[in-house]
């Protein structure tokens, strides 16, 4: 068997593969939200890349009988959701060519929630610049922007916080572990000791 090629979806908002990550759809490719799947909630999106197709097969689903494939993906070989190849009520033929995925099988690629959190950070430290920068001492900033400075800091803290209990929890652990063997290994010693003395 060769090597699988992947394309890559270009975009900021990427929906990849849940199993192996590899890209599938864009988000501006998204149709609608208001699907439902096999396994739960499902997208409709106008092109997907990376999949392999199931057998044709006519499936009677909530709107009415249509041909359908399985669409997999083409990396790992995980059922993403399907294909509609026909659709036999006139009010569901805008469905045709279009890709049902189920969001148990995707999410979103890490660089969106990324850039997110990068454009979050930007626009605080924009914010903190501009009020350094007006020559205005704390008490005049605006109050929610003072609010949301002070709730990341707590949230930064806590975090700070609960990941140094982890450690000195996980540290005290080990330091009893190694104290019993410490201790099983001197009464090992003492009972060799005694037996030789005997």
């Amino acid at each position: 068997m060769g090597r699988v090629c992947r394309e890559w979806v270009h975009g900021p908002h990427t929906y990849v593969c849940r199993n192996c990550g590899t890209h599938l759809v864009s988000h501006d490719d998204l149709v609608s939200k208001a699907f439902q799947g096999r396994g739960g909630r499902a997208y409709l999106f106008n092109r997907c890349k990376n999949y392999t197709v199931g057998p044709k097969e006519d499936r009677k689903l909530i709107t009415g009988l249509h041909t359908v494939c399985d669409i997999f993906c083409s990396y790992c070989e995980s059922p993403l959701g399907w294909k509609y190849e026909a659709a036999y009520e006139e009010s569901q033929k805008y469905k045709v060519g279009k890709f049902i995925i189920e969001t148990i099988n995707m999410c979103k690629h890490d660089r969106w929630t990324h850039e997110n959190r990068l454009k979050l950070e930007l626009d605080t430290s924009k914010e903190h610049q501009n009020s350094n920068n007006d020559g205005l001492d704390s008490s005049s900033e605006d109050s929610s922007h003072s609010g949301r400075q002070y709730a990341f800091r707590r949230r930064s803290r806590s975090r700070m916080e609960s990941t140094f209990s982890l450690f000195m929890d996980r540290l005290s652990r080990l330091a009893a572990i190694e104290a019993r063997r410490q201790e099983a290994e001197s009464t090992e010693n003492q009972d060799e000791e005694d037996e030789e003395e005997d």
